[in-house]
């Protein structure tokens, strides 16, 4: 849900006067302004929840709530190819709780999202139906973790543990995210692989596979030497999550943005959609994960 809170924040405020989701423009023009619906949903496979955001895009100048520019009278439909089942979603959220979604819906069958292909089709009676097929990736799969609690030091002289996994990456352009627990609690992650970088959640990190398409790729990662004591700690877990382009993308541009926000003489940040007659990102995450015990 968290995810969906950055995703609303950064689209709804940031790109508020753009047209496409590939140029933003600082401007309330009528010749480059145009209004558009805004959706934006995070899916995890096997959720039980499903939240959405159905919003309109806002001129640069506007001072409105973030609320204001929700939308109401949505309804959004959930194709599942595989099977032909589908879910409604016309509940609406109001309230803090909601955390930036508008819409929701429970699921009975926890296992409606898996990997496959959906269509979310996006009907407001002011806008165009916005009807878009995306897919949900297989889970990824990583092989031969080791931990070495005495890992060195990083570039600002810390001391820290590392932990050295295999990608086991599938032909095809895929893309990642990792998330490392010590006694299930998250830690800031870093690595000197070129092909792993930060992203909107800054204690995770994303990958895509274009230096080690198809390939066994050994990876390393570390973390402060602070978080593990060898005298109480009891084990170290890895969360692998195959992601989507449009979240990947997507999680990438709200980083870029924080970097941006107090710096008055940085240019728009690019942000890619995903959707069909609408502006907005739905991002697909499967996770596997991994336990290991030093």
């Amino acid at each position: 849900m968290k995810y969906l809170k950055f995703f609303l924040l950064c689209l709804v405020c940031a790109l508020c006067s753009c047209d496409s989701l590939t140029t933003t423009l600082d401007t309330d023009d009528d010749e480059f302004f145009k209004q558009r619906m805004v959706v934006g949903s995070i899916i995890d496979a096997g959720i039980s929840t499903l939240y959405f955001h159905v919003g309109e895009n806002r001129g640069f100048l506007d001072n409105g709530s973030f609320e204001d520019y929700n939308l109401s009278g949505a309804s959004i439909n959930v194709l599942k190819e595989a099977t032909g089942d589908f879910i409604d979603v016309e509940e609406e959220l109001t309230g803090p709780e909601s955390e930036g979604a508008n819409y929701a819906t429970f699921l009975s069958d926890s296992l409606f999202f898996e990997a496959g292909t959906y269509t979310f089709t996006v009907n407001h009676p002011d806008y165009p139906v916005s009807e878009t097929s995306l897919i949900m990736p297989e889970k990824g799969l990583i092989e031969n973790i080791e931990f070495d609690f005495e890992g060195g030091i990083d570039l600002n002289g810390d001391e820290i543990s590392s932990l050295s996994f295999d990608i086991i990456d599938e032909p095809g352009v895929n893309f990642y995210e990792l998330q490392v627990l010590v006694d299930d609690r998250p830690v800031l992650i870093e690595t000197f692989d070129p092909s792993g970088s930060k992203g909107s959640n800054f204690r995770t990190l994303l990958f895509r596979d274009d230096s080690f398409n198809g390939q066994r790729k050994r990876m390393e990662v570390n973390f402060n030497r602070f978080f593990w004591n060898p005298s109480e700690s009891e084990k170290i877990t890895l969360r692998w999550f195959s992601v989507n382009e449009g979240y990947f993308l997507l999680s990438k541009s709200v980083q870029r943005q924080s970097e941006t926000i107090n710096n008055p003489f940085s240019s728009a940040v690019q942000i890619n959609g995903n959707l069909n007659e609408a502006l907005g990102v739905i991002g697909f995450r499967n996770s596997n994960e991994f336990e290991i015990t030093p």
